[in-house]
């Protein structure tokens, strides 16, 4: 959980995405990953860097957000740490890569 946003990030390995939470307001949106809200992006997976939606990823099992506000996003059947980065000042979304 982000203190400042009030946001807790949650990685969800059925869609391969990474979410952020809302706790005021109790909504979601999606940071990286496909949109589990259509049930064909449940089939939707891989391995390749981009922004929102056009990352993939396949079974997540874990996320952390760091204190270089960064979040670290472990991509278990692609054998790799990833990191989605955050425009400090205005919280704006960068592209996942590669750790």
């Amino acid at each position: 959980m982000v203190q400042d946003t009030r946001e807790l990030y949650i990685a969800d390995s059925v869609s391969s995405s990474i979410r952020a939470l809302d706790l005021k307001t109790r909504g979601s949106r999606l940071l990286a990953g496909v949109d589990p809200i259509f049930p064909d992006n449940l089939f939707k997976f891989g391995d390749h860097d981009g922004i929102g939606p056009e990352a993939l990823l396949q079974h997540l099992l874990g996320v952390c957000f760091g204190q270089d506000i960064q979040v670290y996003i472990v991509d278990s059947y692609n054998h790799k740490e990833e990191h989605l980065g955050f425009d400090e000042k205005d919280s704006s979304q960068e592209e996942l890569k590669e750790e």
